[in-house]
């Protein structure tokens, strides 16, 4: 039958009402999704994945964020005698007593090669090739100091041609007391290649020793006016602050346990923890495993008869340093206002490792913590007092029982030797393995759906008045989330970016904007149902 063809309704008294083919159909035949029920479950499928992932991000993992360098008076520079792609630069530094640790700060037009005293310590090749954005570097030095003279130097090359450049500060560290030595016109420069390699040279790196000749270098040009200089990637009170000048030990024994406990103030910041321990050691937070940290030096095992061959190494040095590395960890998002819990067990360095003089220490580990902002920080494990420490564990020890509370305090022991300071955001490697807890990650999963789903549930119940059946309104309402979701997927993509500064995009600004976003889509999805249904004449205006 055509749909124009009128029907005649009866009424009452006799009388006849006229009305459409259109009108006389019911509801449920007018207006009804043809969709299948499995694609709403899709559609909160998705929305619940996509709400747990940037809420997991958000609250569990810490993002990368940039840090202004203090750059202490330092200067961009470069060599006035060439303009060629490869410069050197190089500072002598008079030390009348070691340091107790230093650190340089970094940064370079584009490639850099950083060397103390003819050691290798780090590079940004990787970064430069992948892509990744200009940032500023801060590399430990510590260990490849030695004696009252120390030489940095610097090798930049720029792949376009360019006139390299460079900005670097060292610092050494006394006690709390700081020096810096900035890049200034006190450092020397050269392009040229042959005083950077003389012919009787041995290594490819004589440059950036001390008893290197390098009378015939001029001294660093300042660059007018000054490069803007990057951002730093990780806090730089990480090098800063010193390191603890004891360690703490339970004794002989093969194993430890240590557990403390300490408060956290509310609307804190960062926190920062720094550990080094002589064998592997297991970090519990909370009663939740967090992290595996490995901070033993594998002592190289060449063969005899090429260990002093340069040849074999390319040119490098050997990549072995005496002493132990320190691992670095944002710890922030397991952290609660109020009182907190840590605990660490240790075991004792093997074989390997105690070559180098640390099996007499057996099972020791040395902790602090940097909490605070804005440049207020403070350690709340400063004070040794509240440390427990037994050669065995008891049940419920990670946990801060009052059987483990009851231990006896650990003994302080000397530092043995020198430590290398490693960042290590989320790492995964055989040496440092951190773990997401699964019962707060259940739990940010499990609020999370719950959202979505009592989201969901409000928006059906608003929606049902619209729609002629429950399962329609359902399906209707499933849709609000697809908007966000395509927003979603569009900022992870963004993430990918290097050139983007970070973090991003898991921060609260952009969760506000994706709630903008399903708000909207909820009051236009409501607004078309009314305007549909009004349309048809199932509600009066």
């Amino acid at each position: 039958m055509d749909r124009n063809v009128s029907t005649w309704r009866h009424g009452g008294r006799g009388s006849g009402i006229l009305l459409s083919q259109s009108e006389a159909e019911p509801p449920e035949q007018r207006r009804s999704y043809r969709a299948p029920h499995y694609l709403m479950w899709i559609c909160l499928l998705a929305a619940c994945i996509g709400t747990s992932w940037f809420g997991i991000q958000i609250i569990l993992i810490p993002q990368p964020r940039g840090f202004t360098p203090d750059w202490h008076n330092a200067r961009w520079v470069q060599a006035s005698d060439n303009t060629s792609p490869v410069a050197y630069f190089r500072y002598e530094a008079r030390f009348e007593v070691m340091p107790d640790s230093a650190f340089v700060t970094v940064a370079a037009s584009q490639v850099f090669r950083l060397y103390i005293n003819g050691v290798y310590i780090g590079s940004n090749r990787m970064d430069f090739v992948s892509g990744g954005a200009p940032q500023t570097y801060m590399f430990d030095v510590s260990s490849a100091l030695h004696g009252k003279v120390n030489i940095v130097g610097l090798r930049v090359s720029n792949v376009d041609r360019g006139i390299p450049q460079a900005r670097a500060t060292l610092a050494a560290m006394w006690g709390n007391q700081l020096r810096y030595y900035g890049t200034d016109k006190s450092w020397k420069a050269t392009g040229v290649a042959t005083l950077a390699y003389p012919r009787m040279g041995k290594t490819l790196y004589d440059w950036s020793k001390p008893n290197f000749d390098a009378n015939q270098w001029p001294m660093a040009q300042p660059v007018e006016p000054p490069s803007p200089s990057p951002l730093l990637m990780v806090n730089p009170l990480i090098y800063e602050r010193s390191l603890p000048t004891h360690w703490l030990s339970a004794g002989l024994d093969q194993e430890s346990y240590f557990v403390r406990q300490f408060t956290v103030p509310a609307g804190f910041g960062d926190a920062l923890l720094r550990i080094m321990a002589t064998g592997e050691a297991d970090i519990f937070i909370n009663d939740h495993l967090y992290m595996k940290w490995n901070g033993q030096v594998n002592v190289p095992q060449d063969n005899v008869v090429n260990y002093l061959d340069v040849k074999t190494h390319n040119g490098q040095s050997a990549p072995y340093r005496n002493g132990l590395l320190l691992g670095v960890y944002d710890i922030s998002p397991y952290l609660h206002a109020g009182t907190n819990t840590i605990a660490v067990h240790v075991l004792a360095p093997g074989t390997t490792t105690a070559k180098v003089g640390l099996e007499t220490l057996k099972s020791a580990m040395s902790m602090d913590m940097l909490l605070g902002s804005a440049g207020n920080y403070s350690n709340p494990l400063a004070s040794d007092a509240s440390w427990h420490v037994s050669t065995q564990a008891e049940a419920g020890w990670m946990q801060g029982s009052n059987a483990a509370l009851n231990w006896p305090r650990p003994s302080p022991v000397g530092r043995p030797g020198a430590s290398h300071a490693y960042y290590l955001p989320d790492s995964d490697t055989s040496r440092n393995v951190q773990v997401i807890p699964p019962l707060l990650l259940l739990r940010v999963i499990a609020c999370c759906s719950a959202a979505v789903l009592a989201l969901w549930l409000l928006l059906t119940r608003v929606l049902r008045r619209y729609y002629p059946s429950l399962w329609n309104a359902r399906k209707a309402a499933s849709l609000v989330f697809l908007p966000a979701l395509a927003f979603e997927v569009a900022l992870i993509v963004l993430a990918r970016e290097t050139q983007i500064p970070q973090p991003f995009p898991y921060v609260w600004q952009w969760s506000l904007v994706l709630a903008v976003i399903l708000g909207l889509s909820g009051l236009m999805l409501w607004r078309h149902a009314r305007r549909q249904a009004y349309d048809q004449g199932d509600i009066s205006p």
